[in-house]
């Protein structure tokens, strides 16, 4: 229904108030954000490869048509940018011993390398919560896939690129195994001798990112002609967005990015690995490669291509899920009596029961 004058009146009010705390809050974020120390980026170029996991929201088998709630089997696909299949794996969402039937050999590779069983990596996988318990085993995942790919043999430098930032919740309140985590993270890039192997997140948006954005552009702060960058000192970060200190974790450095040529173009959250951005000319090196495969990005201008390919190749659409479903239930119907399978049938792909049955008709 629509909201009645006096009462919209009334709701201005409450909204005047708002303004005027919004208003404050930006002007303690201008200047702030006036600190920053913006640089152009040089030229510079190397492979990049991304890596990108299928979007695990759509990626789901339902027993019943009517229920657009719970999934039945979870479909789990990492694809990088050169179109290799790093992982695809399906995992049963109301099983509670999962984790033990895992037969994955990228997750238990890692594993191997942190030498710790995967039921001990991450605290959630305890919860009572199903769909945290599959949250937290595709972030392993992820993680593992990630693992895979630096210890490739590489022919030359290369950028491996995340999308999102190099945090991770899955080991929530655990240092301990986080850092084991970065330790191996770090060796497996440091392996191979005569070939630089970097690591970055980089993301369209992030809660710091949404925060700044008005002050960032009040200020002009990237009004300058050409790619540039700035790098976030851990205190801003901190001040902006009050992250809970026992569970949030990073392993990488911050800076806001911009890699377009024109003083409007859209700035990114990029991270790079903490130990491969101690000096600035090591953080351009890197920034510079992104740079340099985002001018071709497409259909998202000035965002790295590589990500964009690597979501193409990993974008799973409705057909495939069909047919992994039909194909998951053609598997449960064999082991069930014929009349049981209709009923299997009737309830995965009728989104109507059978009036003669509903009502009883005869």
């Amino acid at each position: 229904m629509p909201l009645e004058e006096p009462k919209f009146n009334e709701l201005k009010k409450s909204l005047q108030v708002a303004a005027q705390k919004a208003l404050a809050l930006i002007d303690e974020q201008r200047a702030m954000v006036k600190n920053l120390q913006v640089r152009g980026l040089p030229n510079y170029r190397a492979s990049a490869v991304a890596l990108v996991a299928a979007d695990g929201g759509n990626n789901v088998v339902r027993m019943s048509a009517n229920d657009n709630t719970a999934a039945l089997l979870d479909v789990v696909r990492i694809v990088d940018s050169n179109g290799r299949s790093r992982v695809i794996e399906t995992v049963l969402s109301d099983s509670d011993d999962f984790l033990r039937q895992v037969k994955n050999p990228v997750v238990l590779n890692f594993c191997k390398a942190l030498n710790i069983p995967l039921q001990k990596l991450s605290p959630f996988f305890k919860s009572d919560d199903e769909k945290r318990r599959i949250a937290a085993y595709r972030e392993i995942i992820e993680w593992a896939a990630l693992y895979n790919l630096m210890v490739t043999e590489w022919a030359s430098d290369t950028l491996l690129m995340h999308e999102g930032t190099l945090s991770a919740f899955v080991f929530g309140e655990n240092a301990e195994m986080f850092e084991k985590v970065k330790k191996l993270i770090k060796q497996a890039s440091q392996k191979q001798e005569g070939i630089d192997l970097y690591f970055v997140g980089i993301s369209k948006q992030t809660a710091f990112l949404r925060k700044l954005n008005i002050a960032l552009l009040l200020e002009h702060v990237f009004a300058e002609q050409g790619a540039c960058y700035a790098p976030v000192s851990d205190e801003l970060f901190n001040q902006i967005y009050k992250p809970r200190p026992r569970s949030y974790r990073r392993m990488g450095k911050i800076f806001l990015v911009k890699f377009g040529s024109g003083t409007l173009d859209p700035v990114w959250h990029v991270e790079i690995a903490d130990w491969q951005c101690q000096t600035r000319g090591e953080a351009e090196k890197i920034l510079s490669i992104l740079a340099h495969d985002a001018r071709a990005g497409f259909p998202i201008p000035d965002f790295p291509m590589a990500i964009q390919q690597a979501h193409n190749h990993a974008k799973m659409g409705s057909f495939e899920m069909a047919r992994i479903s039909d194909a998951f239930i053609n598997e449960i119907t064999k082991e069930v009596p014929k009349a049981e399978r209709e009923k299997i049938l009737r309830s995965a792909f009728l989104r109507d029961m059978d009036f003669s049955v509903r009502y009883q008709v005869k």
